[in-house]
């Protein structure tokens, strides 16, 4: 048996023994584990995706009922989404949660770790989001004007008046490079790509 298991004669290794075994794949993790290696693995998501992804798998963890790849049955996403209204999400929210498991169940599904996507035949509304509040001039007069203590307060506010006249993401403001600016038509701009969307 110690023959058998001398691969090429070198040294024994565990890791040799569950490749040639099949065991240690991604067919004997757990869903919840498989989906939180996946999202650590993805380079192809910013880091606030895959924040906003391991929420989906807290809550899918807390959830209980679908932890194993033989969990994923229409019955208990059925039940996942009864779980995520009774936490009093939005069905935004809620949608965004069954789109994240979504994406990981196909990958699995690409892989052939499973055959099928309990999700065939179950339909949710992506549901809409609530209409912006927004400053009024009166307001935002009031937020240039207030006389702050430090320097560091005053730069967030001059900061944050600056998203509002331009409708910059806050993590697209912090990316900006002012020497990269351009003028059209007497108008001075910065001009580049959004970091959520590129």
């Amino acid at each position: 048996a110690s023959e058998a298991l001398n691969i090429n004669k070198g040294d024994f290794s565990f890791v040799d023994f569950d490749r040639l075994f099949g065991r240690g794949s991604d067919r004997d993790m757990s869903f919840i584990d498989y989906m939180a290696t996946r999202i650590d693995e993805r380079s192809d998501i910013q880091e606030s995706t895959k924040k906003a992804q391991r929420k989906c798998l807290t809550m899918l963890d807390n959830f209980g009922k679908i932890r194993y790849f033989q969990d994923l049955t229409k019955a208990n996403i059925m039940d996942f989404d009864n779980y995520l209204r009774k936490q009093g999400l939005k069905q935004t929210t809620i949608w965004d949660y069954h789109k994240i498991n979504k994406i990981y169940i196909n990958d699995a599904i690409a892989r052939e770790i499973i055959s099928s996507s309990p999700y065939v035949g179950f339909k949710i509304s992506k549901g809409k989001g609530e209409e912006g509040r927004w400053l009024d001039e009166e307001e935002l007069d009031a937020i240039r004007n207030v006389v702050l203590p430090t320097d560091s307060l005053r730069q967030v506010r001059d900061l944050f008046v600056f998203q509002c006249l331009t409708g910059l993401a806050y993590a697209d403001l912090m990316k900006v490079d002012y020497t990269q600016t351009e003028t059209h038509k007497g108008v001075t701009f910065v001009s580049s790509k959004r970091q959520k969307t590129d």
